[in-house]
């Protein structure tokens, strides 16, 4: 996509008001001083000269070849004084005036008019990969849309802007923040940094020509021609030939350049992955400046002129199947590059590719490759060590192995729940009936702690004097060594008392959360108002607070309520942040921290919808890395 006039297909781009020649050296460190008001009433006299010579050759246009038009108006301006020289090139006329200013109008429409096909489908193709190396780091993305009132970009950003956020939603991701038309001000580019995911969809202009291609620019929104706003705000850059202001039917555009975008944006905190659809994206130093300058871990665009259904086309590709959290594993760029038809041959013979620079291993999702531990057994606790595992076997009582699972010891023939004390590497409590239970993990023996109005779940308080367990009127708190107990006195805002399943302490053992009904909620060890933690999702169960105090991970029914995964939220709450960790046709239940917060481990069983069937896997374990 290049600039196309509206009249008669062909657009005229007038590159000038630089206000030094065009070898001024540019400096990225120079402060924006302003003009001062002669040099405004100089760009002023400039931009006036330049809107009449867009009149005269959009009149010339209507009637004659673009050739013949081009001829008549580089005559013209061969009779005016304020033009030292000027001389047409593939696309475009370029003027030096005499107070040193470099210009030009671009005359040529530079796209593939190749029309799109009846139906265009969407590759589903799926190949497996290894684990990505970069994931954007924000969830906010980005839809810069220049042309968005343009009949000839309209639907195609529509369609763009849909289909993207239906993709997006899926890997967690917010819906795009759209700018259209003039609201893509030269201000709005210098503030992408925090965005995960950007796209811009714009026209460019194209220098000296398509045969010689040496600067590509970006082409901003318009803006009124009263309007100083951005000369006075990007003075400095405009003089150093970083923002090329130019006249559209009697409009205002800017041109970008890569160093512009680089001077202002830092992308390597969010990890941005970049997608520029515009013609020549590949070409004029964009992807180096968004990759190897400015940080973002992968940049996307074209090595040619492209029609714009192509353009969309692999937009919608990309981000459609980067998203499929579907699969078990996270599709990378290179697998989705190779997966896909990435070139194709225009009309005039040309082959057109989309390619990318930087990192192929990037995804927009993260994916986790879980490992079996313990083949027979479920509900794993870790010791406070990190080297021991305590589970319940399958075929009854509780059992102790290294985090290997390279041997397993017994440890009592009955007993169900067991959890490590966060504090001594010798103690277990288990559930056995209505009572608590003490287990030394060294050898088995057991002491009843308390009996009576003890229903599931039993977990240590950090502190090591407090184990939290569901009781049969609500939550309970037992004292160790003593065994005393007292009710934490809880209200659910949302439908009245605290269930209290699941109990789990914060790292400072100053809150409990807990399952209760559809969400997960968490309250003050003395009791009081609950506030969630995850609702309004799928059924949740089995929370379990990281050591560090930072996620609570938990098992979550995927739609079809026949799966459940491991999710893990943001302690604060899930809209701080919510990953899904595992995947696939399978139950995961139970998780578990080790005490680095590092890992998680789980009980895994596979199941089989039609027919019903469970197949139980045992104890699994998965390598975590979030923010």
């Amino acid at each position: 996509m290049s600039i196309r006039r509206k009249l008669s297909s062909i657009f005229i781009c007038l590159i000038s008001l630089l206000l030094i020649t065009c070898s001024s050296s540019t400096d990225s460190t120079e402060e924006d001083t302003g003009p001062t008001q002669e040099q405004l009433a100089q760009l002023e006299n400039l931009q006036q000269k330049l809107m009449t010579y867009d009149e005269q050759l959009s009149e010339l246009l209507t009637g004659l070849d673009t050739v013949i038009a081009m001829d008549s108006i580089l005559e013209l301006m061969t009779t005016d004084a304020a033009i030292d020289s000027a001389f047409k090139s593939e696309d475009a006329v370029m003027i030096y005036f005499s107070s040193g200013i470099c210009g030009g109008i671009l005359v040529n429409p530079l796209y593939d008019t190749t029309s799109p096909p009846a139906v265009i489908n969407i590759s589903e193709k799926h190949p497996l990969n290894s684990i990505s190396t970069a994931t954007p780091q924000s969830k906010k993305t980005l839809y810069m849309a220049p042309f968005y009132s343009d009949p000839t970009m309209h639907d195609y950003d529509v369609s763009m802007i849909s289909v993207g956020n239906t993709a997006l939603a899926k890997a967690g991701y917010d819906n795009f923040t759209v700018y259209q038309d003039g609201q893509c001000t030269v201000e709005g580019f210098t503030q992408m940094s925090d965005y995960g995911f950007i796209r811009i969809n714009t026209h460019a202009s194209i220098q000296p020509s398509l045969q010689n291609i040496q600067d590509v620019y970006l082409v901003t929104g318009n803006v009124p021609v009263s309007d100083r706003t951005t000369e006075m705000r990007f003075y400095s850059d405009i003089i150093n030939g970083l923002v090329l202001p130019l006249v559209y039917l009697q409009e205002k555009l800017f041109l970008l350049t890569p160093a512009f975008i680089d001077k202002y944006n830092d992308f390597s905190n969010s990890e941005s992955i970049v997608s520029l659809g515009f013609c020549c994206s590949y070409l004029g130093g964009w992807p180096e400046m968004f990759v190897d300058q400015s940080g973002a871990p992968v940049c996307l665009g074209f090595d040619w002129t492209v029609a714009m259904w192509r353009s969309a086309y692999w937009a919608n590709e990309f981000l459609t199947n980067m998203c499929d959290t579907e699969r078990e594993t996270a599709l990378t760029v290179s697998d989705w590059y190779t997966s896909i038809d990435h070139d194709y041959v225009d009309p005039n013979g040309h082959l057109v590719q989309i390619l990318y620079r930087g990192d192929g291993s990037t995804t927009l999702w993260k994916s986790y490759a879980p490992e079996q531990v313990i083949a027979n057994g479920y509900h794993p606790t870790a010791s406070p060590d990190g080297l021991w595992l305590s589970y319940e076997l399958s075929d009854n009582g509780i059992a102790k192995s290294p985090v290997d699972g390279s041997s397993v010891t017994p440890l009592v023939n009955y007993g169900y729940e067991p959890d490590w004390s966060r504090t001594n590497n010798d103690l277990l409590v288990m559930r056995y009936d209505n009572a608590l239970y003490i287990v030394n993990a060294s050898t088995g023996a057991t002491s009843l702690l308390v009996s009576g109005d003890i229903d599931d779940d039993p977990c240590w308080s950090p502190l090591g004097n407090e184990i939290a367990v569901q009781g049969d009127e609500g939550m309970l708190v037992v004292s160790y060594p003593q065994g005393a107990k007292s009710s934490v006195a809880c209200n659910d805002n949302i439908d009245g008392d605290c269930e209290g399943e699941s109990p789990t302490w914060s790292a400072d053992g100053t809150y409990i959360a807990f399952e209760d009904g559809l969400e997960i909620m968490k309250v003050s060890r003395n009791g009081g108002n609950a506030t969630m933690v995850v609702g309004n999702l799928n059924d949740v169960a089995f929370p379990s607070w990281s050591p560090d105090g930072k996620y609570i991970a938990f098992t979550m029914d995927d739609e079809s309520a026949v799966y459940g995964h491991i999710w893990v939220a943001d302690a604060r709450g899930s809209a701080y942040g919510l990953w899904q960790i595992t995947r696939g046709q399978y139950l995961d239940m139970r998780p578990c921290w080790s005490p680095d917060s590092k890992t998680i481990y789980f009980d895994r069983t596979a199941v089989s919808a039609e027919p019903w069937e469970e197949t139980p896997l045992g104890i699994w374990k998965v390598e975590v890395d979030l923010p």
